[in-house]
């Protein structure tokens, strides 16, 4: 059976981590935030798990589970060329 393993994507040192919930290290840092989503979402699914989006100020910005994670590559949710240039650290 595969564990569940829910996704935080967290500011940290003026970057973004991806860490798993209960872990005290992040797996992952990354200079843009879609691209931490991105693999968050990746591991996420592969896990049966959900993805917990962090603003900079550490707050929730947004929760997505299993059948989400899929729209959100369909839909474009995170359009990647457009969050990379306007995306703060």
């Amino acid at each position: 059976m595969t564990n569940v393993k829910h996704q935080h994507i967290v500011p940290k040192q003026g970057m973004w981590a991806t860490k798993a919930e209960g872990a005290s290290k992040p797996s992952k840092l990354f200079n843009y935030k879609i691209d931490a989503i991105d693999h968050a979402s990746k591991v996420a699914k592969k896990h049966k798990g959900c993805i917990i989006v962090h603003e900079n100020n550490g707050k929730f910005e947004n929760v997505k589970c299993r059948d989400e994670l899929y729209s959100m590559e369909v839909k474009g949710i995170y359009p990647i060329d457009q969050i990379r240039g306007n995306m703060p650290l």
